[in-house]
């Protein structure tokens, strides 16, 4: 469907011009906004959703401004129609916050679901369709005025979410379109209703346990790999009941939990929860790691700040836990120093800094699939973001002689190098999670997750302890868990 065709009537929704340009500090003292980048994009999300009520006030407003038109056939589905108002508008508004630009399809191929299709609805909680998505897109565009638009490039990594299928079409709608709201639109509807991104959710139905073709996986069969990695169907069995229930449970307990984040000595900013979830990778055994929650987004330093129902927290995290699974999953023995330290790159002006580049480089190469792909994944890990948290000679080092000297170093373990084995101990860092969540929802007390690490209340510290010991001997059945420090 062409969106620049017909042409778009003076805007119903928007307040004289120089009403657009103001600032309205007032309404949004919490809001940043990031210059659009045109390099930077995002993907278009069905799970994207929101029950603020300034959101529901834009839709209504903007059906009401369609009414106003004759734009909605007398046939309308209302809630239909709001629904995929709702997703468009969430994922416009989300790209805006973040300073991108909204990628999406205007091929329908792209949102078909192969049959049986109620095997895939789970993760399409909003039900959302071409016809009606377009229907929508275009509703926005006769009541807010024109979208930015660049014309769809063809691009082959483009493949439909279910079927990971890449459009193969030669029109144009076949091609990816990016779009964003127009300077003026974006900052009045910030202003006017008072948006933030903490408006900016998930389906509040949404699946909680979802499946994902890897990466790997998907080279392996002859795909390319394009950011949006295909949903995997599943039947419900008594296991994915239990881990439904475990995570129900303990978005009720988040729901029910305030979380703040100091951000200066008289300053601080309430952290909405979103919505915990399960993530497994090909399978039921690889992966399942729990994802969704606002918190996992922030940086260490900034964790130590957070309080939880108004009370000071404490981080608790297994030291080299994938190297201990590895090690005691085969009964062998863990090197007696450091495993993240490596004498012939040591440096003790940055130590810090140069464990944490050989950590990262470890895992790295559990993750990946050939030395080739580990090489180059550090390489550019070390390019985009290390000077920041690497040593400042890191981009002189020898990443050969490196990766070379982690190998030597951790031989016992060395076939399991550049194997995809990461995928695999995630999903044992996942049991062990879910073991500990599980224990904090049956005594209701608070907690934050972060894969091999968890936030609780000071005075919770020794109660955690004892639960992350228990679930790792419980889940790995060993006797003597990794030792346990404070971050």
């Amino acid at each position: 469907m062409d969106l620049n065709n017909d042409p778009t009537p003076e805007p119903f929704l928007l307040p004289p011009t120089d009403l657009l340009t103001s600032s309205f500090t007032e309404c949004r003292e919490e809001v940043v906004l990031t210059d659009c980048k045109e390099d930077k994009s995002i993907h278009f999300s069905f799970q994207r959703w929101s029950e603020e009520p300034s959101i529901k006030l834009l839709i209504a407003r903007i059906i009401y401004d369609a009414k106003e038109r004759n734009l909605l056939p007398p046939k309308t589905q209302k809630v239909r129609l709001e629904n995929h108002l709702n997703v468009l508008l969430c994922n416009l508004l989300y790209a805006h916050f973040n300073g991108a630009k909204l990628i999406i399809s205007l091929d329908k191929n792209y949102y078909s679901m192969p049959a049986p299709s109620r095997k895939y609805m789970r993760y399409n909680k909003a039900q959302i369709a071409y016809k009606s998505l377009m229907f929508a897109l275009r509703v926005i565009e006769k009541t807010l005025g024109n979208l930015k638009k660049t014309p769809g490039v063809w691009d082959p990594n483009t493949v439909n979410p279910f079927t990971g299928k890449a459009m193969r079409g030669t029109d144009s709608n076949s091609k990816r379109t990016t779009i964003s709201f127009t300077e003026g639109v974006a900052r009045f509807l910030v202003d006017f209703y008072c948006l933030t991104p903490g408006h900016i959710g998930t389906h509040p139905y949404r699946e909680l346990i979802e499946i994902r073709h890897s990466k790997h996986k998907r080279d392996e069969e002859g795909g390319s790999y394009s950011g949006i990695r295909r949903y995997v169907p599943y039947e419900e069995t008594k296991e994915t009941y239990c881990m439904r229930k475990t995570l129900t449970q303990y978005n009720q307990l988040l729901s029910s939990t305030g979380i703040r984040l100091q951000t200066g000595e008289f300053r601080s900013e309430w952290i909405l929860p979103g919505i915990v979830r399960r993530v497994f990778n090909d399978d039921f055994k690889h992966g399942g790691r729990f994802y969704g929650g606002k918190w996992q987004t922030l940086s260490s330093e900034a964790r130590k700040k957070l309080f939880l129902n108004d009370k000071p927290t404490v981080e608790l995290d297994f030291k080299a836990l994938h190297a201990h699974i590895l090690y005691q999953g085969y009964g062998l023995e863990l090197p007696a120093d450091d495993p993240y330290t490596l004498p012939a790159f040591s440096n003790a002006v940055e130590a810090a800094a140069m464990r944490k580049l050989v950590k990262d480089a470890f895992l790295f190469g559990l993750n990946c699939t050939s030395f080739q792909q580990w090489v180059s994944t550090i390489t550019k890990k070390i390019n985009n973001d290390g000077g920041f948290k690497y040593p400042s000679y890191a981009p002189e080092l020898d990443l050969y002689g490196l990766l070379k000297e982690i190998e030597n170093k951790h031989h016992l373990i060395q076939n399991h190098f550049h194997r995809g084995e990461g995928l695999r101990l995630q999903y044992i860092d996942s049991q062990i999670a879910e073991y500990v969540i599980r224990k904090f929802c049956k005594l209701n007390k608070p907690i934050l997750c972060y894969h091999d690490g968890f936030r609780v209340i000071n005075e919770d510290r020794d109660l955690l302890r004892d639960t992350m010991e228990n679930a790792y001997k419980s889940v790995l059945k060993v006797s003597s868990p990794p030792p346990i420090e404070v971050k």
